[in-house]
Protein backbone atom coordinates (compact mmCIF):
# COMPACT_ATOMS: atom_id res chain seq x y z
CA UNK A 1 0.00 0.00 0.00
CA UNK A 2 2.84 2.17 0.64
CA UNK A 3 4.16 1.60 -2.85
CA UNK A 4 5.31 4.96 -4.58
CA UNK A 5 6.00 6.33 -7.91
CA UNK A 6 7.54 9.76 -9.19
CA UNK A 7 5.51 12.56 -10.07
CA UNK A 8 5.89 16.20 -10.67
CA UNK A 9 8.00 18.45 -9.18
CA UNK A 10 9.96 16.15 -6.71
CA UNK A 11 6.29 14.61 -5.60
CA UNK A 12 5.42 11.05 -5.73
CA UNK A 13 1.93 9.26 -6.01
CA UNK A 14 0.81 5.83 -5.36
CA UNK A 15 1.62 2.99 -8.05
CA UNK A 16 -1.55 0.94 -9.53
CA UNK A 17 -0.43 -1.98 -6.82
CA UNK A 18 -0.70 0.63 -3.95
CA UNK A 19 -4.52 1.70 -4.92
CA UNK A 20 -5.33 -2.12 -5.66
CA UNK A 21 -3.94 -2.18 -2.33
CA UNK A 22 -5.76 0.26 -0.36
CA UNK A 23 -9.41 -0.79 -2.40
CA UNK A 24 -8.64 -4.03 -0.55
CA UNK A 25 -7.43 -3.35 3.26
CA UNK A 26 -10.50 -0.23 3.16
CA UNK A 27 -13.10 -2.20 1.63
CA UNK A 28 -12.99 -4.60 5.03
CA UNK A 29 -14.75 -2.69 7.57
CA UNK A 30 -14.11 -5.06 10.50
CA UNK A 31 -10.61 -4.95 10.50
CA UNK A 32 -10.66 -1.21 11.88
CA UNK A 33 -13.49 -2.03 13.80
CA UNK A 34 -13.11 -1.22 17.58
CA UNK A 35 -10.04 1.06 17.09
CA UNK A 36 -9.19 4.70 18.01
CA UNK A 37 -7.59 6.95 15.56
CA UNK A 38 -4.45 6.71 16.43
CA UNK A 39 -4.71 2.80 16.72
CA UNK A 40 -6.39 2.39 13.01
CA UNK A 41 -3.42 4.77 11.78
CA UNK A 42 -0.71 2.41 13.19
CA UNK A 43 -2.39 -0.47 11.55
CA UNK A 44 -2.49 1.23 8.56
CA UNK A 45 1.53 1.96 9.16
CA UNK A 46 1.01 5.72 8.07
CA UNK A 47 4.26 6.32 9.38
CA UNK A 48 5.80 3.80 6.26
CA UNK A 49 4.57 7.13 3.95
CA UNK A 50 7.17 8.82 1.71
CA UNK A 51 8.11 11.93 3.36
CA UNK A 52 7.63 13.22 -0.49
CA UNK A 53 4.18 12.38 -0.94
CA UNK A 54 1.94 14.95 -0.74
CA UNK A 55 -1.29 13.52 -2.75
CA UNK A 56 -2.84 12.35 0.51
CA UNK A 57 -4.55 15.86 1.20
CA UNK A 58 -8.58 15.33 0.65
CA UNK A 59 -10.34 16.86 -2.28
CA UNK A 60 -12.76 19.00 0.04
CA UNK A 61 -12.51 20.42 3.76
CA UNK A 62 -13.69 17.59 6.16
CA UNK A 63 -13.91 16.79 9.68
CA UNK A 64 -10.51 15.86 10.83
CA UNK A 65 -12.16 12.90 13.12
CA UNK A 66 -13.54 11.18 10.47
CA UNK A 67 -11.28 10.73 7.53
CA UNK A 68 -8.29 8.14 8.97
CA UNK A 69 -6.39 8.04 5.54
CA UNK A 70 -5.94 9.67 2.12
CA UNK A 71 -4.23 7.76 -0.88
CA UNK A 72 -3.69 9.07 -4.51
CA UNK A 73 -1.99 8.15 -7.52
CA UNK A 74 -1.94 11.74 -9.20
CA UNK A 75 -5.40 11.12 -10.93
CA UNK A 76 -7.74 9.19 -8.44
CA UNK A 77 -8.09 9.49 -5.18
CA UNK A 78 -9.33 6.80 -2.69
CA UNK A 79 -10.38 8.32 1.22
CA UNK A 80 -11.03 6.10 4.13
CA UNK A 81 -13.60 7.29 6.61
CA UNK A 82 -14.57 6.02 9.91
CA UNK A 83 -17.20 6.65 11.85
CA UNK A 84 -16.62 6.73 15.74
CA UNK A 85 -18.30 6.31 19.06
CA UNK A 86 -18.59 8.65 22.18
CA UNK A 87 -15.12 6.18 23.08
CA UNK A 88 -13.53 7.07 19.93
CA UNK A 89 -13.50 3.94 18.76
CA UNK A 90 -14.23 3.12 14.73
CA UNK A 91 -17.60 1.13 14.32
CA UNK A 92 -17.78 1.53 10.85
CA UNK A 93 -15.52 2.83 8.47
CA UNK A 94 -15.37 2.89 4.28
CA UNK A 95 -13.75 3.94 1.22
CA UNK A 96 -14.33 6.84 -1.08
CA UNK A 97 -12.72 7.13 -4.50
CA UNK A 98 -12.44 10.52 -6.19
CA UNK A 99 -10.76 12.18 -9.27
CA UNK A 100 -8.22 13.93 -7.82
CA UNK A 101 -7.94 17.61 -8.98
CA UNK A 102 -4.71 18.94 -8.23
CA UNK A 103 -3.82 16.62 -11.73
CA UNK A 104 -5.55 19.50 -13.43
CA UNK A 105 -3.97 22.13 -11.76
CA UNK A 106 -0.42 20.74 -12.60
CA UNK A 107 -1.11 20.27 -16.17
CA UNK A 108 -2.22 23.58 -16.44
Amino acid sequence: MWETKPFRDGMVAATPAAMNAARRVFRSERSLRGLTMAQARAWLKTDRRNPAFKLGKPRYDFEDDETVMVLSDGRDSIRLVAVFNDAGQIIRSWPEEYMTLMVRDLEE
